[in-house]
């Protein structure tokens, strides 16, 4: 972690992982920066809600030139705090201190609309990934656990989870197999018939016997679908 960040990030980070203090800002690094089991630079840069609501300009020119000095590295922004649109601005909330549990209160309104930040990182996370924390605690535990997951060479998350996910950038072949799920056409069957067709509208007014002499669609697949579409001369 970059030497300018609060030192106690520092002690949060280091219970959980070893970690080091070295100037990364002058290095052209972000403020926090770890190595995945791939051996890609992942670097973080940490910012608050007072911060965006300072100078969108410095930091996007910031993260610019960090993403450029790096372009191997993948490049996440992490925004710590908690903030509501207020009547003139942003309202910045603040937790109390000494308790267990965390309170927020609002402390002060920035004069920066709340509506132009978010519209900023809408557009900032199109090009690189932004996260959300309320507290330094929280960001510290958010590191950590980004960390651990980069050193996993395998993630299977969604193998777990959910059915494997297929996606054509052909349109047409999206259409046919949203209009054949359950009969049988999935996304292999769905680009022999668009490929062979052209157009799904060429696909629901064929016969049967057109549609089987693409590979892998049956005499069951063909007349399922067509009927599916209200084809009542099937």
């Amino acid at each position: 972690m970059d030497t300018h960040e609060p030192v106690l990030a520092f002690s949060y980070i280091g219970q959980a992982v070893e970690a080091k203090l070295v100037p990364l800002n002058d290095a052209g690094f972000a403020d926090y920066m770890w190595l995945a089991a791939n051996g890609q630079s992942v670097q973080v840069e940490r910012k608050t809600w007072k911060d965006l609501t300072g100078d969108l300009d410095s930091i996007e020119y910031q993260l610019r030139q960090e993403v450029k000095a790096h372009k191997e590295a993948r490049t996440m922004l992490l925004v710590e705090g908690v903030a509501d649109p207020g009547p003139m601005g942003t309202i910045l909330y603040h937790p109390t201190k000494g308790s267990k549990r965390n309170v927020f209160y609002a402390s002060n309104e920035a004069p920066a609309r709340y509506s132009k930040i978010m519209a900023w990182l809408y557009q900032v996370q199109k090009f690189i990934e932004v996260y959300h924390t309320a507290t330094l605690k929280g960001t510290c535990s958010a590191l950590v656990a980004f960390y651990y997951g980069d050193q996993k060479e395998d993630h299977t998350t969604f193998e777990r989870y959910l059915r494997t996910m297929s996606w054509s950038p052909n349109p047409q072949v999206e259409a046919l197999m949203a209009i054949g799920h359950g009969v049988g056409i999935g996304p292999s069957k769905a680009e022999a018939l668009i490929k062979r067709f052209g157009t799904v509208w060429n696909v629901l007014n064929s016969d049967p016997s057109q549609l089987q002499a693409v590979a892998g669609i049956g005499k069951t697949n063909a007349v399922r679908i067509l009927r599916k579409v209200g084809r009542t001369d099937i």
